[in-house]
């Protein structure tokens, strides 16, 4: 845009924490060293349980001085943990796996006892292809090793 104009107001690099006395807040100071002008922006944390997140900014106060107020629930002394959620996706999915598989089990040796009249391994749901499942996978894992250069009835 025409007439625009952008300069720094401060470098993550210069930053100082003060406490302020009398609160749990803490101001941060930033500066800019520019050779013309040096500008310092003032961004006080605010504690508030109740608010995620709120950034004030009031401006230029005087000459090159900025000031910006953030209050946040995460300004409050003692807050470790930002997550909102205690279980990730792939945490889910995988609890969600192992209670349809022991589903699966425990329903299947009941219909195996129960209506097939099964004993032994054979009360297993599908015992066949659980059973030959290793070979098969030590097969395969051959198989890809070799590149597909074995001959397919070797395996």
């Amino acid at each position: 845009m025409a007439g625009t104009e952008s300069f720094e107001i401060g470098m993550q690099d210069t930053v100082t924490f003060t406490s302020i006395t009398g609160s749990d807040d803490v101001l941060l100071t930033y500066t800019s060293p520019s050779p013309q002008v040096v500008r310092t922006t003032l961004v006080t944390l605010k504690c508030d349980p109740t608010i995620e997140s709120n950034l004030d900014v009031e401006g230029e106060q005087g000459y090159a001085m900025y000031i910006m107020t953030l209050t946040s629930r995460y300004c409050c002394p003692g807050v470790t943990n930002i997550s909102t959620s205690s279980l990730s996706p792939g945490t889910i999915i995988l609890i969600v796996f192992v209670g349809l598989a022991l589903v699966y089990v425990v329903a299947g040796v009941i219909v195996q006892k129960t209506v097939r009249k099964a004993t032994g391994r054979e009360v297993i749901p599908n015992h066949d292809l659980w059973f030959s499942l290793p070979g098969l996978i030590k097969d395969g894992f051959r198989f890809t090793t070799s590149c597909g250069r074995m001959r397919y009835e070797k395996i």
